[in-house]
């Protein structure tokens, strides 16, 4: 089978469906909410402003000769052949087991797992390369990888050993992993929205090629070339590939999001380059960006489901070929081979039919995959019981046309609701859910029902999780309009962004739209915040206004639902704690930040683990946090457990100032203190603000804010209500009374969620 091998809160689900697709959403249960309930309109608006994305009913379609006379033929030819060539090594040691059993002196088992390690070392490399291909050069990993992967097919013509042989796959099946993470990707980046399920769908199209002409290819070589011609059959394909790997080298690379960006005045130009110089967004991040996307978040379950019924077709298809019909290995790699009929068939007709329903609705590809997944499913299920193998195979063949048309859909969807920076990862991870959650256990369980009954009713059996598949998979249906206008909006605050940079005075910190749930509570709402460089803001509001929430979102410690923090112009809402503080975020958190089981030296000692390969910096660092607290010196072989509550806040400060932070965030400074440390407390504050340090302080005392803050905000319910000078805030009394009446704030954020009404006339 051919196959793919956030929030914004406002439902994303088709707007004008017509009569058949609109009856298959009402039974299953998905009929779109009215447009107003939706925000359709908002949404619509922040759509409209990225090419491509808006639905666009009544646009002309381009033909794909077009697109590829514009934009270049190059990147999908050269990534075709190597999706090609790639095919026909597995083709080649399908075809060529026999030979190679014989050669080596091979059991069948001991065969099939050879074979198999390439399959599983693809899997296990291509989350490596994803992240790599975040941070490097991507048509550079797919010329390397196509030369590691010729290199290794080529051994595998030339070895003399089992152990050889072992290394060999092991080899090409890293040099394989680049095809669905990096070619993918760039696909996306080469071509516009619009046409991409025609792309995608011409370049995957080298599967069902390879496994059509593949078997004559190999046997044809097998056969013209005396001697061990086996060898011949790795040999010309590995060739042949060294050829595309060297064109991939002439490839340039595209910027990332190069479209949605407005790349389509000029194929060499963009609007917006991508910032350079920031740290990379590590790949636990990533994904839990990923898994953010409620589309994306469907189809990552509906393919784990999906990899449960289909990873074990081929096997138990194989048998029942042999049981039934009594075919040989001969006559069975025929069939196969006509099988791949079924991915020519369907895949153009997927591309085309993709790239319109996703102009006119971007929900109606989702539905295409809904309803073609359980029509695969009942197709098989049908073949394997008609009479005669002459009935069956072309009903099989049928059956493959239907799952093809859903490849170029899914990499359209994936592409379209994934941030650019996350594409690779994004399309790496299909395998991951695919075969990890779902194909191991599959093969096993139908495998074994096969085993207890007959290979007819397990093949006929897989049709039922095939179909849930498609029903999960068009959940996705609900809020694909959400999560497009999610990546419309990031990438419009992208531009503004650089805009912003271009200015003479620039905020050091920037926040927007900043949504933010623990589960399924929000506790933020759509939080903008700018805080210059040098001040100091103080951060009001009463128990549970989402301000501590909000400290940890831009300190890293917990990634907001949606928007974006931007520190200094660089994008860093998703990156890690550690990464945030390198670059100069800081945060003292509430109530005791200390090692109760360290001694105040050894604490100081760990706060500097970011330059800890600086020892002299290390000594230097903390004397000088000895010179700002004498009694941290002498208390420095105490254990910080049993420091008093003052002398754990001037420890936790001591962390800080460490760094030397160009940020700093405090949470709840004052809490449980004397008035005399505090005091003391506050003015080692002042004197880090005076040395450059620009502070946000979460304070449960008005009195200890508004004597510290220049500016002030105020929270409520987890949004924003006032953002202004902080004496203004005492001519408010409706919010400094809520301030004082709040009681103490213990830095434990809890709200509803649901979102409160936005007060009239309040100040943003």
């Amino acid at each position: 089978m051919t196959i793919l091998d956030d929030d914004t809160g406002s439902d994303g689900g088709p707007g004008a469906i017509d009569d058949g697709f609109a009856s298959f959403a009402a039974a299953v249960g998905e009929a779109p909410a009215p447009a107003a309930e939706r925000g359709e309109t908002d949404v619509d608006a922040v759509l409209a402003a990225v090419p491509g994305l808006a639905p666009d009913p009544a646009g002309d379609e381009v033909p794909l000769r077009e697109t590829l006379a514009r934009w270049g033929t190059a990147p999908l030819a050269t990534l075709f052949a190597l999706n090609v060539v790639d095919e026909l090594d597995r083709i080649a040691l399908t075809v060529l087991a026999p030979n190679l059993r014989d050669a080596f002196g091979l059991s069948t088992s001991g065969l099939a797992g050879i074979a198999n390690i390439g399959s599983v070392m693809t899997l296990v490399v291509a989350m490596p390369v994803a992240v790599l291909a975040e941070r490097r050069n991507r048509t550079r990993i797919a010329a390397v990888t196509g030369v590691v992967w010729s290199v290794f097919a080529a051994l595998t013509g030339l070895v003399t050993s089992t152990v050889q042989l072992a290394l060999a796959r092991v080899g090409a099946g890293v040099g394989k992993a680049s095809v669905e993470p990096v070619h993918s990707s760039l696909l996306a980046d080469y071509y516009p929205v619009e046409a991409r399920g025609r792309v995608f769908a011409a370049h995957q199209i080298a599967n069902p090629v390879a496994v059509v002409l593949g078997p004559l290819l190999v046997g044809g070589i097998v056969l013209v070339i005396p001697g061990d011609a086996w060898r011949a059959g790795f040999l010309i394909p590995a060739a042949l590939s060294v050829l595309a790997a060297l064109a991939a080298f002439r490839l340039r690379e595209p910027v990332r999001g190069r479209f949605e960006r407005g790349g389509h005045d000029d194929p060499g130009e963009v609007t917006v380059e991508p910032d350079l110089g920031v740290p990379a967004v590590t790949l636990g991040a990533s994904m839990r960006r990923l898994l953010q996307i409620r589309t994306l978040r469907s189809m990552y379950f509906g393919l784990g489901i999906l990899g449960f019924a289909i990873f074990g077709t081929g096997a138990i298809l194989s048998l029942y070929l042999e049981e039934h019909y009594g075919l040989g290995e001969g006559g069975r790699a025929l069939v196969f081979s006509v099988l791949g009929v079924g991915g020519l068939i369907g895949m153009p007709i997927g591309g085309k039919l993709g790239d319109r329903l996703f102009r006119h609705d971007p929900a109606w590809p989702l539905f295409l995959i809904g309803a073609a997944l359980p029509v695969y499913g009942v197709a098989q299920a049908v073949a394997v019981y008609l009479p005669g193998v002459w009935l069956t195979v072309p009903a099989l063949v049928l059956a493959q046309a239907f799952a093809s048309t859903t490849t170029p859909a899914f990499r359209l969807l994936f592409a379209s609701v994934t941030p650019p920076a996350m594409r690779s990862v994004a399309f790496g991870s299909i395998g991951i859910f695919m075969v990890v959650f779902g194909g191991f256990g599959g093969g096993i369980i139908f495998g074994a029902i096969a085993d207890a009954t007959s290979e007819q009713f397990s093949l006929a059996l897989l049709g039922v999780p095939t179909g849930i598949a498609g029903l999960v998979i068009l959940g996705g249906a609900r809020t694909i309009r959400g999560d497009l206008a999610a990546v419309a909006a990031d990438l419009r605050e992208e531009r503004l962004a650089a805009e912003r940079r271009a200015q003479p005075q620039r905020n050091l910190l920037e926040i927007r739209n900043l949504d933010f749930h623990y589960g399924p509570v929000q506790i933020l709402f759509d939080v903008d915040l700018d805080v210059p460089e040098g001040e100091i803001f103080a951060l009001l509001g009463t128990n549970g206004a989402g301000k501590s929430t909000l400290l940890r979102a831009v300190t890293g410690l917990t990634p907001p639902t949606r928007g974006s923090i931007r520190f200094d112009g660089v994008d860093t809402t998703f990156l890690e704690a550690e990464q945030l503080l390198e670059l100069g975020i800081a945060q003292m958190p509430g109530g005791k930040a200390t090692f109760p089981g360290l001694t105040v030296l050894e604490s100081l000692r760990v706060g500097a683990y970011t330059f800890r390969q600086d020892a002299e910096r290390v000594d230097r660092e903390i004397e000088e946090v000895f010179t700002w607290f004498p009694r941290l010196r002498e208390r420095k072989d105490q254990l910080a457990g049993t420091l008093s509550g003052g002398e754990q806040q001037m420890l936790a400060l001591g962390k800080a100032f460490l760094t030397k932070p160009r940020l700093l965030c405090i949470d709840e400074l004052s809490l449980g203190l004397q008035p005399s440390i505090v005091a003391q407390i506050l003015g080692i504050v002042r004197e880090m603000h005076a040395r450059g340090t620009t502070i946000i302080i979460v304070e449960q005392s008005l009195n200890v804010a508004l004597s510290l803050a220049t500016t002030a905000v105020f929270m409520e319910k987890g949004q924003v209500r006032f953002t202004g000078p902080a004496r203004e805030l005492l001519e408010r009394p409706d919010l400094a009374r809520s301030v004082f009446l709040g009681g103490a704030d213990l830095g434990s954020d809890s709200s509803t969620n649901r979102r409160p009404a936005a007060p009239g006339g309040s100040e943003r």
